[in-house]
C-alpha cells in the first residue's frame, strides 16, 4: 500500500516538496489556508470568515453600523511561511493590511494586491503580491447599509496615525530622559547594555514593553512550569538572508503571531525572555478574571 494510500481522512499529503501556508490573524481570531506547492505564482483560493463586533458587553448580538466598525483599529495580521518536507517552518514575511476600506463601498466590497515584504535582512525585499477581497455581510444585501464617506475614513485614519506619532514621540522622550539620569547614576553604568528600543521581523524599531502581551493559551498550558517548558522547548535557530541555518547574530525580537506560525519561540538576544513574559502575563490575567 503507498503512503498516500496510508493517509488519514482528512489529512494533506506533502511528498517531497515544499509548501506555502498563509495565517490571518484578526482581533481574536486566527484562520490557516491550506498548504501549496511552492511555485512563482501559488494558487491560494482561500475564503475565511471574520466576525466584526464592537467591544462592549452585549454587542455579540447585535449587527454594527459603518460608524461602529470604523471605531475598530485593528488591522488585519496576514503571515506567510514555507513549510520544507521534513516539516520545518520557515517565516518569509509578516504584514498588516487596513481592512476598513471596505466601509466606503456602497456594496461593501473591496479588492487591492497587497505587497509582502520579507523579514529580517529582507525586510526590504517584496517577496510576493497577494489578492485579496473583502465583502462585508450582508452590507451587500443590506438596504438600510449607509457607507462611509471617503473624507471620514481619511480623517479616521490620520486621527490614528497622528496620535500613534504622539505617542512615540512622548516615549522617546522619555526614554532620553531615563537613559541620561541612569548614566549619571553610576560610572559603570556606561558599559552597560541596557536596550530601550529593539527592531521586530520587519526591521521596525520598537520600544521594548511593547513586545510583551498577554498570552492567554486556555486549556493548553495549565501551570507556568508548563508554560517555561514549552518556551524553552521553541527552536534557537532563524534563517539569515541567504537562507542558510545561522546562530543568533542580530539583535531581532520576533512579535508574537509570526513566532507562533513559525513554531519559534526564540527571541534574538533575548533568549526565550519575551515569549516566557507573555505566557507569565497571560496566567496572571486568567487568575485575576
Amino acid at each position: 500500500m503507498s503512503e498516500k494510500e496510508n493517509l488519514l481522512p482528512g489529512s494533506v499529503h506533502h511528498g517531497r516538496q515544499p509548501h506555502f501556508q498563509l495565517f490571518l490573524h484578526f482581533r481574536r481570531q486566527r484562520f490557516r489556508s491550506n498548504p501549496v506547492p511552492c511555485a512563482c505564482e501559488p494558487d491560494f483560493r482561500e475564503g475565511f470568515l471574520l466576525e466584526l463586533h464592537p467591544d462592549g458587553r452585549g454587542d455579540l448580538a447585535r449587527m454594527a453600523d459603518s460608524r461602529s466598525l470604523l471605531s475598530i483599529a485593528d488591522k488585519l495580521h496576514v503571515t506567510l511561511v514555507r513549510i520544507d518536507p521534513h516539516g520545518e517552518t520557515t517565516l518569509l514575511s509578516s504584514q498588516h493590511i487596513e481592512w476598513r476600506h471596505v466601509l466606503g463601498d456602497t456594496n461593501g466590497h473591496f479588492a487591492k494586491s497587497v505587497e509582502l515584504f520579507g523579514v529580517g535582512e529582507e525586510s526590504k525585499v517584496i517577496v510576493g503580491v497577494l489578492d485579496i477581497r473583502l465583502d462585508l455581510i450582508p452590507a451587500g444585501q443590506d438596504s438600510s447599509w449607509i457607507p462611509l464617506a471617503g473624507d471620514v475614513l481619511e480623517a479616521q485614519l490620520d486621527l490614528e496615525r497622528s496620535r500613534r506619532a504622539e505617542i512615540e514621540r512622548r516615549f522617546l522622550l522619555y526614554a532620553k530622559h531615563y537613559w541620561r539620569e541612569f548614566l549619571q547614576m553610576r560610572d559603570e553604568h556606561k558599559d552597560r547594555l541596557v536596550k530601550i528600543f529593539a527592531q521586530d521581523e520587519k526591521g521596525v524599531h520598537r520600544c521594548v514593553c511593547s513586545f510583551v502581551c498577554p498570552l492567554k493559551a486556555g486549556r493548553l498550558l495549565d501551570s507556568p512550569q508548563h508554560a517555561a517548558r514549552f518556551v524553552t522547548a521553541g527552536a534557537g535557530f532563524l534563517r539569515d538572508g541567504t537562507g542558510d541555518r545561522c546562530a543568533v547574530r542580530q539583535r531581532r525580537v520576533p512579535t508574537g503571531d509570526p513566532s507562533c506560525c513559525a513554531r519559534r519561540s526564540v527571541v534574538q538576544g533575548l533568549p526565550h525572555s519575551v515569549p516566557a513574559s507573555q505566557c507569565e502575563e497571560g496566567f496572571r490575567h486568567r487568575h485575576q478574571e
